[in-house]
């Protein structure tokens, strides 16, 4: 997969699907006793999982307000539904999904703190920043120096 993604050969983005649905179902094969796929039993928990991963999908510059024209709810009950699945209010979701990717980033590329800070959606450097060092105790930069991995 590195190899493909280097060279960017004709279909590579091809290949590297191929192969990843190769890794998970040899993956599920081997672990299939001890694996816990995710069960849904009624439509509310298909509806929930939707939400999460339209979050994920669209973090960079998604609104409480898409999310419920998206799913036809409510902003006020889109914030209470999130809240119960979760445990945290959407800003704090949203917050932690941004620093997860930054996290990613910032040990796997050598993107600048800026360009990072707007890749995953943060108008500015320093309010990136601030947000970094307020949920890890330290600025992107220090982290990256220390090379901690999530």
């Amino acid at each position: 997969m590195h190899w493909e993604s280097v060279n960017l050969s004709l279909y590579f983005d091809q290949m590297i699907g191929y192969t990843l649905m190769l890794v998970f179902g040899l993956l599920i094969r081997n672990y299939e006793r001890s694996v816990e796929l995710p069960t849904f039993t009624q439509k509310s928990d298909v509806q929930r999982f939707a939400i999460l991963q339209y979050i994920q999908d669209n973090f960079t510059d998604i609104t409480l307000e898409d999310i419920a024209e998206r799913f036809h709810y409510t902003p006020e009950y889109t914030s209470k539904l999130i809240k119960t699945i979760t445990g945290r209010t959407f800003t704090q979701l949203l917050q932690q999904i941004r620093i997860e990717k930054a996290q990613v980033l910032l040990q796997d590329t050598n993107l600048s703190v800026a360009n990072i800070a707007n890749q995953i959606g943060y108008e500015t450097t320093e309010h990136f920043i601030r947000t970094f060092k307020k949920i890890l105790e330290m600025t992107p930069t220090e982290y990256r120096r220390h090379g901690y991995h999530i």
